[in-house]
């Protein structure tokens, strides 16, 4: 596992929203929690794998995302998404990890 700079990634915002979107399919049953595993570290995967999906219900839709780089290689991503009526937050950190941006810590509000 090599540390990559944030110059040698592709860019942050388009690596959150397609993790985030991946994600919210994935909690609204409609995609396999297995496709996100390229996308997470080993211990969020491992969480996300023992997560209970909404089961195809009402539709999740993303809502907002924000992006944060508190330091090279290093992205913070705050993202609204709503489920229905409620609005959930959803928080995840980005590692740069071999060349490509990785999920390395998960917060589902």
């Amino acid at each position: 596992m090599r540390r990559t700079a944030t110059a040698q990634l592709p860019d942050v915002t388009r690596a959150a929203q397609v993790f985030a979107t991946a994600l919210i399919e994935v909690l609204g049953g409609r995609r396999p929690v297995g496709q996100l595993r390229i996308h997470a570290s080993p211990t969020v995967f491992a969480g996300l794998v023992n997560r209970t999906t909404s089961g195809g219900g009402t539709p999740i839709q993303l809502m907002s995302l924000r992006v944060c780089q508190p330091a090279d290689g290093v992205a913070e991503v705050s993202t609204t998404v709503r489920c229905g009526p409620r609005a959930r937050a959803i928080a995840f950190r980005l590692e740069g990890v071999d060349g490509r941006w990785r999920v390395t810590a998960l917060d589902i509000g």
